[in-house]
This record gives structure tokens, C-alpha cells and sequence, in this order.
């Protein structure tokens, strides 16, 4: 499929594309207003490590060093049970330590010897004792460790926690742009679907016959056996497009003829629609062939009492099939 041919696709399914777009807001709306706020309490704690050879350049890059390569294991030492089950029970909290670990979460720049301990959840008061807990309890737990193995690392707390001022999420303000976008997405795919499953060949007659596309008149949404939609102004302006075309291709064009599969596909209409926008230059008959199911003469308000087939047959000539109207209401 080429750019022209997609773009084709998406204007023509414009009105579903807006309706991805408006649901996936309304989703986020929705969760903006019934998902609970999670709240973000963080915490800063400052590694280093004391070399015992002194404090010259050497020792003390010997020492930042050491901080760096203990960053990765402290991150995971600071949800286990060593650490988290201590703190639930200070707390009085009932909360499982598995819990309390999924709401945890441990972060250090590249090269940083800051370790970031932060507490997600509906309460920004608890969350924020909760992660200076979990922080002064690491601490403790990585003194015990690294003084027994006599290696000089520390861990100190440089900026407690506070309780949050503004949920971390669901931000509407980053949600809804984001929901329109996956709306218009999944939108875009549905139409591409439809497109692709579609069976009827009106968007592929032209590549299907080889004959150029002349033009288009509406689909309406059930049929209308009193003429009402034959003054409409989409109808008008499609058949003044369709004469355009018509004329511009030239050659002998008398005799027209329209023609579709089966019923209520608009054949009618589109011959009425048609010939009036011919009659405001030349003049026009429209003779009726459909001689199972006639339906020129009811939507003009004509009487049917002859037509084609009575001029077949010999029971009336041409003059007395011949009706003559100024036009519609």
C-alpha cells in the first residue's frame, strides 16, 4: 500500500480515527478520576569508602571506586527480607515484606555513589517514614556487613524523604495525550483491517475495470421513497461534479446509463440527481428500464400508468410515455 493510498484509507475512516481518539481520552479521564494517586517518597543515601592506606589521590579513587562496584549489591539488599521485615515490625504494619519490596524501587546514576530509595503508594505521609525507614535500616544492616569484612564502606542518609505534595500518577496532563495517541493507533488499525477485509468493489473499480473514477454521490443511511434526498445539497453537488466529469471526458454522450448490482443501491437517485444537473443547460429525458421494480415516476410524483414497456409492446407511443416536470420538492 503507498503513502497516498493510506492516506486515502484514514481521511475516509476520519470519524473512527476521532473516535479512537476521544475514547482514549475518556479512558484516561476515567482513571484520573476512579485509580487511586500513587505517591513518590525518595530518599538519597551517600556511599563511600575509607581506604586504609591513607588519604592521598590514589587511596581515595581506590575508595570511589569500591563505592561504585558495591552500588549494585546494596540496591539489591535494600528490599530483602533482612532489611523489610525489621521495618514492617517497627511500623506495626501488616504488610508483607514481598509487598512492601514491589513498592520499593532502587536507582544510582552511572558512576554516582548516591544510592536513590524510593516508596510508591497511596500515602505520602506513611510512604515517606516508610522510606526512611527502609533507609536507616540499610544502613545499619550495611555497616554490620562491611564491618566485618573491615573494608571501610559506609552508607549515609544525605536528604530524607517528604511526603509528597503531587501524585506521581495518573497525571491526566501525560495520560490523555498519550490515550489519544494509542486510541488513534488502534483506530488506524481497525480501519486498515476493514479496508483490507472489504469485499465490495466500489473503492477498487477503478484498478478492477481500468476506467478512470468519475466521481461520488453519498451513501445514505436507509432509502427514501419520496424524493426528500434528491434536493439535498450533498446529492446536488455530487451530481454537478459527476456532469463535470462527464463532459470533460468528451465524446458522444447522449445516451447514458445507469446501472447497479441490485436493489437500493441509489441507481435511481443517481440518474434524477444526474439529469437535473444536465437540464440547467440542455434538455433531458429519463426514461425508466427497470421494469420489475419502476421508481422514477413515484419519486417525482408522476402518474405510472405508461411507460417503457407499454411503448415495447405497441399499446402507447412515444409521445404518450413522455411526462414532462419542472423539477422536485
Amino acid at each position: 500500500m503507498t503513502s497516498a493510498s493510506l492516506l486515502h484509507v484514514l481521511s475516509a475512516h476520519r470519524r473512527l480515527l476521532l473516535a479512537g481518539a476521544l475514547l482514549g481520552v475518556l479512558l484516561a479521564v476515567l482513571a484520573a478520576l476512579f485509580v487511586p494517586p500513587t505517591y513518590d517518597s525518595t530518599t538519597s543515601i551517600y556511599v563511600t569508602a575509607r581506604s586504609s592506606s591513607g588519604d592521598d589521590p590514589t587511596s581515595a579513587y581506590q575508595g570511589t571506586l569500591l563505592s561504585q562496584d558495591r552500588i549494585a549489591s546494596y540496591r539489591a539488599l535494600a528490599t530483602s527480607h533482612r532489611v523489610l521485615v525489621p521495618v514492617g515490625e517497627q511500623q506495626g504494619r501488616a504488610e508483607p515484606a514481598e509487598d512492601l519490596a514491589g513498592r520499593i524501587s532502587v536507582t544510582a546514576a552511572p558512576e554516582s555513589t548516591v544510592l536513590s530509595l524510593t516508596v510508591s503508594g497511596p500515602d505520602p505521609v506513611q510512604d515517606a517514614e516508610t522510606a526512611n525507614a527502609v533507609a536507616r535500616r540499610l544502613v545499619a544492616v550495611v555497616g554490620e556487613l562491611e564491618r566485618s569484612a573491615r573494608s571501610g564502606v559506609q552508607l549515609e542518609t544525605v536528604d530524607p524523604a517528604r511526603p509528597a505534595v503531587r501524585p506521581s500518577s495518573p497525571g491526566l496532563a501525560t495520560t490523555a495525550p498519550v490515550a489519544a495517541v494509542a486510541g488513534l493507533i488502534v483506530a488506524a488499525g481497525v480501519a486498515l483491517v476493514r479496508h483490507t477485509t472489504d469485499r465490495r468493489v466500489g473503492h477498487r473499480l477503478p484498478a478492477l475495470s481500468g476506467a478512470p473514477l468519475l466521481g461520488r454521490l453519498p451513501v445514505h443511511p436507509r432509502r427514501a421513497r419520496d424524493g426528500s434526498r434528491l434536493g439535498s445539497p450533498e446529492v446536488t453537488d455530487g451530481a454537478r461534479r459527476l456532469r463535470t466529469a462527464v463532459t470533460a471526458r468528451g465524446g458522444n454522450r447522449a445516451v447514458l446509463a445507469v446501472s447497479s448490482a441490485v436493489r437500493g443501491e441509489g441507481r435511481t437517485t443517481t440518474a434524477l440527481a444526474l439529469a437535473a444537473a444536465f437540464a440547467g443547460t440542455e434538455r433531458v429525458a429519463v426514461v425508466e428500464a427497470d421494469l420489475r421494480a419502476p421508481g422514477v415516476a413515484g419519486l417525482l410524483g408522476l402518474p405510472p400508468d405508461r411507460g417503457l414497456a407499454e411503448v415495447v409492446a405497441g399499446r402507447a407511443t412515444l409521445g404518450d410515455a413522455m411526462l414532462s416536470t419542472a423539477g422536485w420538492e
